[in-house]
């Protein structure tokens, strides 16, 4: 079964891979390949494949050990928890993902957390995270248009 869902999963619509993720009993290894089609999906997801999503991630990560390969799935599930609107959850693993590897931060870590911030109303929070994020890009459109609309 693992290799039909290896060879279709760029196919497969989002209500299977979750059957497939909670059938392999939420594996870690799963997740990291398809974070990047669950993100695709996720626009024309509903509520319940949300929660679905969010509550695999939750069992996931109880039972998540480092494995060799060295996958960052805070990072990963912090991300897709931003997408869905979580975001104190989002927050949550996002930091995780900053304080466990400090020197390997993606500088759009910092703005997701910054906007994490903003939505539950910790604004020092959030000033913190989009002044890291903008000494990483000064340049950034959105970031800059952010800080001169809420100043």
């Amino acid at each position: 079964m693992k290799e039909y869902v290896d060879r279709s999963l760029d196919s497969m619509e989002l209500h299977q891979i979750l059957s497939f993720w909670r059938l392999g009993g939420y594996d870690a290894e799963f997740f990291i390949q398809s974070t990047k089609r669950v993100s695709s999906l996720l626009m024309d997801a509903n509520d319940e494949e949300k929660q679905d999503i969010h509550r695999g991630i939750q069992l996931l990560w109880s039972s998540y050990y480092v494995m060799e390969q060295r996958y960052d799935i805070a990072l990963e599930a912090g991300l897709l928890l931003y997408e869905m609107e979580m975001y104190g959850e989002s927050k949550r693993f996002l930091e995780i993902s900053i304080h466990e590897d400090p020197e390997e931060i993606v500088s759009t870590v910092y703005y997701c957390l910054a906007i994490c911030c903003f939505e539950l109303e910790l604004e020092e929070d959030a000033w913190n995270y989009m002044r890291e994020f903008l000494k990483l890009e000064p340049d950034h459109e959105e970031a800059l248009a952010l800080v001169h609309r809420l100043e």
